[in-house]
């Protein structure tokens, strides 16, 4: 989940009232999730504009349906029930769907094949190895790699351990040391199972500082990657309007290489017959490590529904550049929105640098 939040209150004593005082608020969250027979996919987007902390303007986004595959014949075919919610602050009219019907398509996590490309690039940036691995080698490190959510998923686990150690010690056990030792221990079985698997692919014996590349990979977080397509279409019921719907989507994922993931969804919605009450919601991101250290991310929002039998088309974006180092960090947000009906956009760029010198 990303969100982000910067605000600016001023208030000068010559004047009657508080020069400025607004700021912005964001959020983007996307999650995939799939296993044999069912998927999951869930996500939203907002942006809002605040002035005075009363919010003028901003657009909201989200949505989360289950699918079930239940055809060994057809694996890609599935049916699905869900909801998606939408609203913009500078309308009235708001909308909330309950969804259900057939679709086709699925998503996969890609996750550990992108730290495994990452581990490769940074041992041969390192002149740690000769030569790339061969995609036999790479998919086995990213089966060492999935065994990772094994390791950290491990609360029951824990719990059993630490009750079994008080009951036979008849003390109370910190539940934090019965999780390092066991963290520690699988930790360096998965970094020595991968260094193994480089060093026979590539001939190259791996020293500690091609270990610690390893393990800086493996433990970095919030770097899920997931690649697929979904499109679907039933019926609905919007609890709002409390109309019947017919409803389509089509939701995409994509990651061109390890260090970025583009998102697309999409959704159209209508009453039964009534097509120019139809609401259409599409929204774009895409999200890029430039290092560890350096982030961007981009987002694009449309909105169209009906007010006053005409269409009104909402659009959103916004940009964000993050530089973290170990003197300081940099931030860099640019947020464009244009409203129906007017001939402008309206801009908001907010920069900081902040510098540790001594």
């Amino acid at each position: 989940m990303r969100f982000s939040f910067n605000y600016r209150h001023f208030d000068d004593a010559a004047s009657n009232e508080a020069d400025i005082s607004s700021g912005r608020l964001g959020v983007d969250y996307d999650r995939f999730l799939n296993t044999g027979t069912l998927g999951l996919t869930f996500g939203g987007k907002v942006e809002i504009a605040l002035q005075d902390l009363v919010p003028t303007s901003g657009l909201g986004q989200g949505a989360g349906t289950l699918r079930s595959y239940m055809f060994e014949e057809m694996p890609l075919l599935f049916m699905f029930g869900g909801a998606e919610a939408s609203f913009d602050i500078g309308q009235e009219k708001s909308n909330l769907e309950i969804r259900a019907g057939v679709g086709y398509g699925r998503f996969s996590d890609v996750t550990s094949l992108a730290k495994a490309l990452k581990i490769q690039k940074g041992l041969l940036r390192k002149g740690k190895i000769k030569k790339q691995l061969s995609d036999e080698s790479l998919l086995l490190i990213a089966d060492q790699i999935s065994q990772r959510a094994e390791f950290t998923s491990m609360d029951e686990l824990m719990s059993a351990i630490q009750t079994l150690i008080e009951e036979a010690s008849g003390t109370v056990v910190d539940p934090a040391i019965v999780m390092v030792g066991m963290e520690f221990n699988t930790l360096q079985t998965l970094v020595s199972n991968i260094a193994d698997l480089v060093t026979e692919a590539s001939g190259d014996p791996l020293d500690a500082e091609a270990l610690m590349i390893i393990q800086e990979q493996i433990l970095i977080q919030n770097d899920s990657r997931s690649c697929g397509w979904a499109v679907q279409g039933g019926v609905g019921y919007d609890l709002v309007t409390r109309k019947a719907l017919l409803t389509a989507s089509l939701d995409a994922a994509l990651a061109p290489d390890p260090a970025s993931q583009i998102v697309l969804r999409t959704s159209f919605s209508t009453p039964f017959l009534s097509l120019e009450e139809s609401v259409l919601n599409i929204s774009t991101s895409y999200d890029y490590l430039i290092k560890n250290d350096i982030s961007l991310f981009a987002n694009y929002t449309l909105q169209a529904k009906p007010v006053e039998e005409l269409s009104a088309v909402t659009h959103s974006v916004s940009l964000e550049l993050a530089l973290h180092l170990e003197v300081g960090s940099l931030a860099l947000q640019i947020a464009l929105t244009k409203a129906p009906n007017v001939p402008t956009w309206s801009t908001d760029v907010m920069f900081s640098l902040v510098v540790d010198l001594l």
